[in-house]
């Protein structure tokens, strides 16, 4: 087996207590062992037996710095179900698909190890990816673009392509890879994570940290690239259940309306919370993060034939004018309350001699979340 040694991201850091601020020094490099060297054949692909059939890798268990081994299996096409009145395919093997952003580093390919005799390329990113899922006890069965279609073959790309609504739409899970961990990654997975799984009756993690800079962990995460990608929209919004990674630190989302929806209302109302204020989040930008979501709730209606969306309320409109200014914190509501219907369950009345807390407070409790 040829091997090599190469080093990528390993993380050394120093804090520092300096008139009484504590600040941080480090970089960063990742050591990764057991490279595979280009010298075996290359890789060549069968082809697939029907249009409809697809490839997955079984994804061989090993410790993080093992040399990367696959398996190609050939997942046949069983039948074309229906769900909600929407036909799509099903396949033989049940998977996880992959989505990450391929990225550059076309200069610096590596190589994984196929059938244990072959070699076949791959871009840094997706090395460092298939290293954070690969089991050290199981293989794990993954659908993984790169790899899972002949990306010399024009014919073939465009049939696959045609496909992928479906492949990720059947996966068991489809694993959103945002990359590997920074200084600030882990505080703003923690935040995104309690928007997407906890309940706003529990305090943030921003309240609970205020020694703690959200703004540079939150922008960290949704700055990556993942996030601005063009194919990410399809794969994240038809899965039926989402993880999302960054490092080690992941949270998760099912295909449920009512938990999508629970997702973006926590997202806004967090966003126009004093208390988001207050920790100097104002300027983070959460649109990318709902734009997902509002996706995912239309494709579940065009699957369903309804409507699932509530009407626009408050916190829409709250949310909506944000950044606009008021001397008064309160009026960020008071001032819009007549654009809601009085009969709206979301109606209340200004009331000056709540304070700023109580007045969220009163939103929260009256808006469904």
């Amino acid at each position: 087996m040829g091997l090599d040694y190469y080093v990528k991201n390993l993380r050394m850091s120093w804090n520092i207590s300096l008139w009484g601020q504590q600040l941080t020094f480090g970089f960063w490099m990742n050591i990764v062992t057991d490279k595979v060297v280009n010298d075996h054949p290359r890789y060549q692909y069968r082809q697939l037996d029907n249009p409809n059939d697809i490839r997955v890798i079984e994804l061989a268990p090993g410790a993080p710095n093992d040399p990367l081994r696959v398996r190609i299996i050939h997942n046949s096409h069983l039948r074309t179900i229906s769900e909600h009145g929407h036909e799509i395919l099903e396949w033989s093997v049940p998977y996880d698909a992959l989505s990450y952003v391929w990225g550059s580093g076309w200069a610096d390919m590596s190589y994984i190890l196929v059938d244990d005799e072959y070699s076949l390329a791959i871009l840094p990113n997706l090395d460092v990816a298939l290293r954070r899922f690969r089991s050290p006890k199981e293989p794990r069965i993954l659908w993984v673009d790169a790899i899972c279609i002949n990306q010399q073959s024009a014919v073939e790309k465009s049939t696959q392509v045609a496909l992928m609504l479906d492949i990720y739409a059947r996966a068991e899970n489809v694993q959103i890879w945002l990359g590997p961990a920074s200084m600030n990654s882990s505080i703003g997975m923690q935040a995104l994570k309690y928007l997407a799984e906890k309940t706003l009756d529990e305090p943030a993690p921003w309240q609970q940290r205020q020694d703690v800079a959200f703004f540079p962990a939150l922008n960290d995460i949704l700055q990556r690239d993942w996030f601005h990608r063009i194919w990410v929209l399809q794969e994240s919004c038809v899965s039926r259940k989402a993880i999302m990674t960054c490092g080690n630190d992941s949270f998760q989302w099912e295909n449920d309306p009512s938990q999508v929806l629970k997702f973006i209302r926590r997202i806004k109302f967090a966003a126009i919370s004093p208390q988001w204020e207050q920790a100097g989040l104002s300027q983070v930008n959460t649109d990318t993060v709902i734009q997902l979501l509002y996706l995912q709730i239309e494709h579940i209606e065009r699957q369903r034939k309804e409507i699932l969306r509530p009407s626009y309320d408050i916190l829409d409109i709250a949310y909506a004018s944000r950044h606009r200014k008021a001397t008064d914190r309160r009026d960020k509501l008071f001032a819009i309350m007549g654009l809601v219907n009085q009969r709206d369950e979301t109606f209340f009345r200004p009331d000056y001699t709540m304070n700023v807390e109580e007045v969220f407070k009163t939103l929260l409790d009256a808006i469904e979340i």
